[in-house]
């Protein structure tokens, strides 16, 4: 397979001992996110090495400048190819997100595989944005940890973790709160949610919310953060370079 990166994967990998790979949704406002936290961790750990995988969709998602230069000495793009079996179909459908994901698995197993063959170090783990789940599978196969990493606020994942609360727990049915003027209170919210500005697909059965799924939950290790978070809590990624 034929990769495309920068030019300082082979400099990063000689002086570092491990290397983390984070696979964001390659959206600009997730990218970003990602990255800045990766910035963080890279700081207070020099034997550490991030790769940052960007899968290539079948549409434009304009990071095209962000990832030209990498953002620090040990962290790099790594661009996936584009895989040629998405369908239309793929596209148009509901869950179209992790589908797309989904379709990149063996792209992403492929290329992390070819990069540590390339280099010294063990892998440490997979930070994987919370719509890339499905990517738990690889690094199960590749015998590595994963992370989850959720690129919005912490009081927005608060939010979502007691929603998903009110209905997998309380037997809720969300639906009943869409357009209301009902408010509840929410853990992390200084003033109660009315309904109307919930998110709109937690009214949606079908489709999951999925960052916060039992899964992610029980089965796996999760970064909550906003940048601003991890910087006033200024032991989370000490925390989280420990468990690597």
């Amino acid at each position: 397979m034929r990769l495309s990166n920068n030019c300082a994967t082979k400099k990063m990998s000689a002086d570092a001992n491990a290397t983390l790979v984070f696979i964001p949704f390659p959206l600009m406002s997730h990218l970003v996110s990602a990255v800045e936290t990766a910035k963080l961790l890279a700081d207070r750990d020099d034997r550490l090495s991030i790769t940052v995988l960007l899968m290539k969709l079948p549409v434009d998602t304009m990071i095209g400048s962000y990832t030209n230069n990498p953002p620090h000495t040990r962290i790099n793009f790594l661009h996936l190819q584009e895989n040629k079996s998405v369908t239309p179909g793929m596209l148009g459908a509901k869950n179209r997100t992790l589908l797309l994901v989904e379709s990149q698995k063996g792209l992403v197993r492929d290329a992390v595989a070819e990069m540590m063959e390339s280099q010294k170090g063990r892998l440490a783990g997979f930070v994987l944005d919370m719509f890339c789940t499905p990517m738990i599978d690889v690094a199960n196969e590749l015998g590595a940890p994963a992370y989850i990493f959720f690129p919005s606020g912490s009081a927005y994942l608060g939010l979502m973790l007691h929603l998903q609360s009110l209905s997998n727990d309380r037997g809720k049915n969300l639906k009943e709160y869409e357009d209301s003027d009902v408010e509840i209170s929410i853990p992390t919210y200084a003033n109660p949610v009315p309904g109307k500005a919930w998110p709109a697909d937690v009214f949606d059965k079908e489709i999951v919310i999925r960052g916060e799924s039992p899964l992610i939950k029980n089965r796996r290790r999760r970064i909550r953060s906003s940048i601003e978070d991890m910087k006033v809590a200024g032991g989370s990624p000490s925390t989280v370079l420990e468990n690597l």
